[in-house]
């Protein structure tokens, strides 16, 4: 043990020999904003944006090309948060191409709101396929930080990252105004003497450019957010620039970059790459001979072709992506030995199946999403995201999904991916998209029609003496409305089915006990039937001496009504699907019970549709009957009260009641 008289003597000495230690190491310098990041968190607060969530403060690319086609993207985002909702904006995310891209650069900064800088380099993002749980492997991978949870009202996060890229892809979207306000945005694209850097403005956008011939620039300021409002038109709220880059004569074959000047050489382009997977081999004839043997004629034979091809399992395997991958199918025998492929790879197999019965198709591209649309004065492969088959018409064939083609005639559309949508019929989804048709002889983008709901329920009741009602519905849908309906029950459980079906009965009478139910789906007719026997107890409500009041519907029909366009209006027009729907009740009344007084008819005739509720009595039954109906349209903001006064009448319809008297 040290004398205790030595010991400060000890303790100055340790304190020394780290005070040398510690000089000797070089102190961690705090970390520091970029220039770029610094100028743009310097910006000083003013009422643009002070109500959103968050304010996005820049938005920066910059590409620039080699002759060879090779390119080096660097982008730069700055996000100031201003409330909770905003700290989604804290995440970075670049995506690139593995084995044609490189990451170079990639970096992040947290600002806190006490001042303090958090900095974040490459090893803190994590690298994530970009794909979903149908996707066995893809070579498109994300490196991103998630920043949202740290991010608090008050913070600044900032991002930027570099990539060389040897994608072919020479296209490209640049927003400029979206969910955020911003400040500033700015997109530079560098290209060798010759080139050109032709752009579309879509919707509008509010930017200055330029282009010097070595030079395009892209620059805007103080954009505000955009407001989301349901049912506006599809991919007609957010402005944004359809950009293409073109090399020139000398440099288009050594660039090999994917570009084009018109539709026709889209179709041509992707056609060379389609049309030889979509070859039969001796499997396939095989397989098509026992498939079609107890067919009676073409149409059953392709009907048959169709549902085996639905069947088939959907997995998506995607390479050579920076080369157009992408867009070239497996072969039709590959995909037939492994039962399995995605939209394009699938559609190559149909097309071969029915070549062997002597059917010609084609392969044909669209986009199907509920947001983004194909702009027709902007050819590129980019705006499509699904593949489909165009089924060149048997004579005498007509159905929902035959459309007229201007350059080859009667086509009928069918996507082979889609298990519930049977041969005949299209998704809404497509409805009034573009698409494009895979053969030399397109020269143009058509649009799918618009498809329509139908549905008809009957309510069969029969009312006791105690106020209980037994009920038979029989719900019939036909077009979109029982594909959804089918693939709602293919995706359940019986049991959860039937609780969900518990469910929607009880929201027009509590409670209610199913005794027994039933579907049936007619596919080749794409409709479905659902039948359900249940008792509603107290369905009758007193509502004087000896007077009842009954719901004219068990359940009601109609929930929705359109959102208030709020002080400032509505700026999207409202887009109206077509539809029908019929609620009829036939009522049987006990021997103690009288009608009082049926519902007031209601008629509404809008240029978009119209509303009739009409009821009658005899003897001890009671008939009412609602019909709606609506036509497809785009109804203008300022015509919105029309849309309005139409739901509510539609709602005050489906809410009809009647009056009885109870005998003394």
């Amino acid at each position: 043990m040290m004398p205790h008289h030595l010991q400060p003597i000890a303790v100055r000495l340790a304190c020394l020999m780290f005070l040398v230690l510690t000089a000797s190491q070089p102190i961690a310098a705090k970390p520091t904003l970029p220039d770029w990041a610094a100028r743009a968190t310097s910006l000083p607060s003013s009422e643009f944006g002070k109500d959103a969530d968050a304010i996005k403060m820049l938005d920066e690319m910059e590409l620039e090309y080699k002759r060879d086609g090779d390119s080096v993207i660097t982008a730069r985002q700055v996000f100031r948060i201003q409330k909770s909702a905003g700290g989604d904006s804290a995440i970075a995310a670049a995506t690139y191409v593995k084995g044609a891209d490189k990451v170079r650069m990639l970096q992040a900064w947290l600002v806190l709101p006490d001042g303090e800088i958090r900095e974040y380099k490459e090893k803190d993002f994590a690298d994530i396929e970009s794909s979903d749980e149908l996707t066995l492997y893809s070579e498109m991978h994300v490196r991103v930080l998630d920043l949202s949870n740290a991010a608090l009202p008050g913070s600044t996060f900032a991002w930027t990252y570099t990539v060389a890229s040897k994608s072919r892809n020479a296209s490209m979207a640049w927003v400029v105004r979206g969910e955020e306000p911003v400040i500033e945005s700015r997109l530079t694209i560098r290209v060798p003497e010759g080139w050109h850097v032709p752009s579309v403005r879509i919707n509008n956008p509010e930017v200055d450019e330029s282009f010097d011939g070595r030079t395009y620039t892209c620059r805007s300021k103080m954009q505000p957010e955009i407001k989301v409002e349901a049912s506006s038109p599809r991919g007609e709220t957010t402005p944004y620039l359809a950009l293409r880059v073109l090399a020139s004569h000398e440099d288009k074959a050594r660039s090999q970059l994917i570009s084009f000047e018109n539709w026709n050489e889209v179709a041509v382009f992707v056609a060379v790459l389609n049309d030889p997977q979509a070859q039969p081999d001796s499997s396939i004839r095989a397989k098509v001979a026992e498939l079609c043997a107890q067919c009676s004629d073409t149409w059953e034979k392709i009907r048959a072709i169709c549902r085996y091809v639905q069947n088939v399992n959907y997995a998506s395997f995607s390479k050579n992506i920076a080369e157009g991958g992408g867009l070239k199918p497996h072969e039709a025998s590959f995909v037939f030995s492994r039962n399995y492929g995605d939209c394009k790879d699938k559609t190559a197999l149909l097309r071969a199946m029915l070549s062997c019965i002597g059917v010609e198709s084609r392969a044909v591209i669209c986009m199907q999403d509920t947001h983004r649309v194909v702009v027709r004065n902007y050819p590129s492969v980019n705006v499509f995201n699904h593949c489909i088959t165009g089924i060149i018409a048997p004579e005498g064939v007509d159905c929902p999904a035959l459309v007229e083609h201007p350059d080859l005639g009667k086509l009928i559309i069918f996507d082979p991916t889609n298990e519930h949508t049977p041969l005949g019929f299209t998704d809404r989804i497509l409805d009034n998209t573009y698409y494009l048709v895979l053969d030399k002889a397109c020269m143009g983008l058509s649009a799918f029609p618009d498809t329509g709901d139908m549905n008809e329920c009957v309510f069969n009741c029969m009312l006791k003496s105690d106020g209980s009602l037994q009920v038979q519905i029989i719900d019939t849908s036909e077009g979109q409305l029982a594909i959804q309906e089918r693939a709602d029950l293919f995706r359940r459980k019986r049991s959860d089915y039937e609780r969900s079906l518990l469910y929607y009965l009880q929201s027009g009478s509590n409670p209610i006990t199913i005794n027994e139910w039933k579907c049936e789906d007619d596919w080749d007719e794409n409709r479905f039937r659902l039948e359900v026997d249940y008792e509603a107890k107290d369905y009758a409500r007193q509502c004087g001496q000896n007077l009842l009041m009954v719901k004219a519907f068990p359940v009601s029909p109609f929930g929705f009504m359109p959102e208030d366009a709020g002080p400032e209006g509505r700026a999207s027009p409202y887009i109206i699907k077509e539809s029908r729907f019929v609620r009829d009740t036939t009522l049987v009344l006990p021997d103690d019970v009288e009608v009082d007084s049926l519902p007031k008819e209601i008629h509404m005739k809008k240029s978009f549709g119209t509303v009739d509720l009409v009821s009658k009595s005899e003897g001890k039954q009671i008939r009412v009957t609602l019909t709606v109906t609506t036509l497809s349209a785009s109804v203008a903001p300022e015509d919105y009260d029309e849309v309005i006064q139409f739901y509510k009448r539609r709602m005050k319809a489906s809410k009809a009641t009647i009056l009885l008297r109870k005998s003394e």
